[in-house]
């Protein structure tokens, strides 16, 4: 549930920002992260690995 919540933040925020940037903060550009390390690692466990 945790995961789905990131989730949805994250998508909701890049529908405001087309080109990945979500504006000018103190230290420079924010962006939108592509890959989460937090939403990965609750989604990990419950992902199929497939070779081939």
């Amino acid at each position: 549930m945790q995961a789905v919540r990131l989730l949805t933040a994250r998508y909701l925020a890049r529908r405001n920002s087309p080109d990945g940037f979500l504006g000018m903060g103190e230290f420079g550009p924010a962006r939108v992260p592509i890959n989460d390390r937090d939403v990965n690692s609750l989604i990990a466990p419950y992902r199929r690995v497939v070779f081939g």
